[in-house]
Parts: structure tokens; sequence; C-alpha cells
């Protein structure tokens, strides 16, 4: 989020705890991913499949939890399974040319 957003990190952790007390209060996605429908155009849907991609590989590995939660959140917005793999082999390109400049 620092990165990504140019955020200091007294805000990302605000972020952070907002974010666990809502968790405490859901029930579901379904609470989450209906206002993103509601709010999100297709690309900017997109747009958040890869950060969530970006978040799940960033231990350089994926387990298959992570995966079936990244596509039933994919799912969930609307968006079709192809973009949901095109978002996931974009972030692992981008992981792995990272490598190839160190």
């Amino acid at each position: 989020m620092r990165e990504k957003f140019n955020l200091e990190t007294e805000y990302i952790n605000e972020l952070l705890e907002l974010a666990e007390r809502k968790l405490k209060d859901t029930i579901s996605l379904y609470e989450f991913t209906t206002v993103i429908n509601e709010k999100f155009s297709l690309e900017e849907k997109f747009e958040l499949l890869l950060n969530l991609w970006r978040l799940i590989y960033v231990d350089e590995r994926l387990d298959n939890y992570e995966d079936h939660l990244i596509k039933l959140i994919g799912g969930m917005l609307n968006v079709e399974h192809r973009y949901i793999i095109a978002a996931k082999l974009m972030v692992k390109e981008e992981i792995s040319s990272g490598k190839d400049k160190d």
C-alpha cells in the first residue's frame, strides 16, 4: 500500500485496523463485493484483482486456499475467469521480471 498509493505508515496502520474491525462484523464477502460491483468499472475491478494477486504473491508462493479465494472473489465481482487468470499471469510476470533485475 505504501508504494501503490504513496501512503505513510500511520495511514496504512489505520486502514489495517479499520479493515480488521470491519472484518469482525462481516459475515461474508458478499457485503464487500456488492459495494464494489455497484461502484467499480470493469477496469477498476481488474486493477483490484491485480493488487489482490500482488498481495497473495508477496511471499512468492501460492497455496490452494489463496488461489480458490481470489477466483471466488473474481467471480463475485462478475469478472470473467479468463480475466482473473490474466491478472494472475501479469503479476507472475511482474515478479519474474523483478527478479531478473536483481
